[in-house]
């Protein structure tokens, strides 16, 4: 009789000690399945992110709205370029632009800076970009100091507009507004800026 009781009582500890150990074994599952998800959710994020950023970087054209209004700029009297002439890109300042055919749509003089910035929308700094003229910039007055600060007012990329700027280079000259068809087939209209040193005649070999 002590006998059967005793492997009752065994029998019914077994019982509780399994019903015990169960949800705490299902619960550790819930936690390291919801850490694995986690994970995955922020790797995700992540690509995400980072594909948001890397085309952020690739100008592939320029909203006209914040562009320089041209109709106060000095027109040259001896432009390289004519307004209208046909050229060849051969800087590579936005994707597809580089070898493609474009049209001068604006000749000016003006001061011409090559400037370093930090994004308002918080990307990564863009160095030595090329170019803003002096009306790009808050600032009315001439500004050739090397190292001097400005203020940008143009979103020529993503986050310029507002942005603080260094200056890298500064000088006085001819810039080019120009049209045309990149590499993919998109067409950019009056793109903002370009040297004649970036440009070559069309009928150059």
């Amino acid at each position: 009789m002590n006998k059967k009781l005793l492997q009752l009582g065994v029998g019914v500890s077994a019982m509780f000690l399994l019903a015990a150990c169960s949800p705490s074994e299902d619960t550790s599952q819930e936690v390291e399945e919801s850490s694995v998800e986690t994970v995955d959710s922020g790797s995700h994020m992540e690509t995400l992110i980072g594909s948001e950023s890397e085309s952020g970087l690739e100008m592939d054209g320029q909203d006209e709205a914040d562009q320089v209004d041209t109709k106060d700029m000095v027109v040259p009297e001896e432009p390289f370029y004519e307004k209208g002439e046909t050229v060849i890109v051969t800087a590579d300042y936005a994707s597809g632009m580089q070898d493609a055919q474009a049209e001068v749509t604006g000749v000016f003089e003006t001061t011409i800076y090559e400037v370093s910035y930090e994004p308002q929308n918080g990307g990564e700094a863009v160095m030595n970009y090329k170019w803003v003229v002096q009306e790009d910039l808050e600032e009315e007055e001439e500004i050739y100091d090397i190292g001097q600060e400005v203020t940008l007012k143009t979103d020529h990329l993503p986050g310029m507009k507002g942005a603080k700027a260094t200056i890298e280079d500064a000088f006085y000259g001819q810039i080019y507004m120009i049209s045309y068809t990149d590499g993919d087939g998109k067409k950019v209209d009056n793109y903002q800026w370009v040297l004649a040193d970036d440009l070559r005649p069309s009928d150059y070999q």
